[in-house]
């Protein structure tokens, strides 16, 4: 996921307005949902379609303000749980 994209998601929290700002942050909304996936316990943020087409912890919690802005709670619920579910002994 760029980090473009992840930063557009963070200004909304700041209240930027402006057209340019509505085109970023539909790209970066289409970024995001064209990102999750689903398993068979929920939804989770892949880290990118192509090379990068695995669950990246780093990208996950920067993308994280994003999935909350565009109200998808499930996903980071969903991907948390699996982050613990998955922890290694070391």
């Amino acid at each position: 996921m760029s980090k473009i994209l992840v930063l557009t998601f963070l200004l909304m929290s700041f209240g930027a307005f402006s057209s340019e700002y509505t085109q970023l942050k539909k790209i970066a909304e289409k970024s995001l949902n064209d990102n999750i996936i689903k398993l068979e316990n929920g939804s989770v943020l892949r880290a990118g379609a192509h090379q990068f087409a695995s669950l990246w912890t780093r990208d996950f919690c920067f993308a994280s303000r994003g999935l909350w802005k565009i109200g998808r709670e499930d996903v980071i619920k969903t991907h948390l749980n699996f982050l613990l579910d998955n922890l290694s002994d070391d």
